[in-house]
């Protein structure tokens, strides 16, 4: 199943039965397949974290580059800095790599999953973006999250 979602050509049902060594029958694969996909209620490609977060990244630079308010921010002004995420560059490309390395730690703690991935996302998109235009430091996120309650070990 998972093949005809992500593969550009799908491999043909006899395949499968061969590297079952033909203990399943293509009749018993189909079944099996039709079994799983109403058990998932055919949602068989459900949201990520990982796409929730390009989503946003791909709409700041967006709004970054496009925007006449974001560029007349006084922020934006001051710095000087328009950041983006996706530019084919190296800063954006430590930003990319940072923002998406800090929501796999955030993964790693189980009380995290209590809140909804978009409110994830946006906070830790909120949190990058103000860490690079320095409205805060890496200490002042850290010392928020302990006092908050959560559990996590200090970087840089």
């Amino acid at each position: 199943m998972a093949a005809k979602i992500d593969e550009i050509k799908i491999p043909i049902l006899k395949y499968y039965v061969n590297v079952n060594a033909k203990c399943y029958k293509r009749r018993q694969i189909r079944e099996a397949e039709i079994e799983i996909s109403f058990a998932l209620e055919f949602n068989l490609s459900p949201p990520t974290l990982s796409m929730w977060l390009n989503l946003y990244i791909s709409i700041w630079d967006i709004y970054i580059t496009t925007d006449e308010f974001a560029r007349e921010n006084e922020l934006i002004k001051r710095t000087k800095l328009l950041i983006n995420f996706k530019k084919i560059c190296q800063q954006s490309y430590i930003l990319y790599l940072d923002i998406f390395q800090y929501l796999d730690a955030m993964l790693l703690t189980i009380s995290i999953r209590k809140f909804k991935p978009v409110h994830l996302t946006t906070a830790l998109l909120f949190l990058v973006l103000g860490k690079s235009y320095s409205q805060f430091t890496s200490q002042e996120i850290f010392e928020l999250i302990s006092d908050k309650g959560y559990s996590i070990s200090k970087s840089n």
